[in-house]
């Protein structure tokens, strides 16, 4: 004990063990915050939205053996409801917008001279929702959520939209994570973490609402696009024809 070279190599020993235990630690995803602060309800529902959604952030992960196997089971399950999910709210929210853009149209200001010239008469044509509405409604939307994170989670403007865009489009680098700054702050409120999880899976559903608007916009151009077709080699025919009559009548 005395003897100072010998306790310099055993405290280097001890430092070296402790370093190591505190490596091995961080690597397996210690944090200093205890299980219950690390697994509160907003941060676990978080987690269940990334796994159903097959975001995979990666920031938290099952620890003991029951855990990955509730995972596992949970996303066997969890991925074909959100698939109905997207399929299904998609189509609602298409419709309602579809609706909402239809009214909009009739009653406008250029659409009131028509009908009252009679050039509409008494039927309402479909309207077509055009493409530049479905990205004003995501652009509005992506906007908003890079407000939100911009005050809530401390990131700039930058940061928290390209969490928006790489997080609707199912891509999920784990980069970027709501809710850090939200745990460790005092006065955080973890509501806000629940209300993520809505902008998340709502932001998804306006992603299968335009993916649907885009597929009929697509539908019916490619429908003009054919009828127009037709028409000109129509229009091509009965000219080949006048004109194969034409110089037999001269002969």
């Amino acid at each position: 004990i005395f003897n100072a070279s010998s306790w310099s190599i055993r405290a280097d020993m001890v430092v070296q063990i402790f370093q190591n235990n505190v490596t091995a630690a961080i690597k397996k995803g210690y944090d200093t915050r205890r299980a219950e602060e690390r697994w509160s309800f907003p941060a676990a529902l978080m987690f269940s939205l990334s796994i159903f959604t097959m975001l995979g952030y990666g920031n938290m992960v099952p620890r003991t053996s029951w855990g990955k196997l509730v995972t596992v089971i949970y996303a066997v399950f969890g991925i074909p409801l959100y698939a109905l999910y997207f399929m299904n709210m998609g189509k609602v929210l298409a419709q309602v917008f579809r609706w909402v853009y239809t009214k909009v149209y009739i009653y406008s200001v250029e659409d009131r001279q028509k009908r009252i010239e009679g050039d509409l008469g008494q039927a309402n044509p479909r309207i077509v929702v055009p493409s530049t509405a479905c990205l004003w409604v995501m652009g509005a939307y992506i906007a908003t959520g890079s407000m939100m994170f911009k005050a809530w989670e401390n990131w700039t403007y930058l940061d928290s939209t390209y969490f928006c865009v790489t997080s609707l489009c199912k891509i999920g680098f784990g980069d970027f994570v709501p809710g850090a700054n939200i745990l460790e702050s005092k006065s955080g409120n973890q509501t806000k973490l629940v209300i993520n999880f809505v902008y998340i899976l709502l932001g998804m559903g306006l992603m299968a609402m335009c993916y649907n608007l885009m597929r009929e916009l697509v539908r019916v151009k490619m429908r003009d696009f054919k009828e127009n077709i037709g028409i000109c080699f129509e229009v091509i025919r009965l000219r080949a024809i006048a004109c194969y009559r034409r110089r037999r009548s001269l002969d």
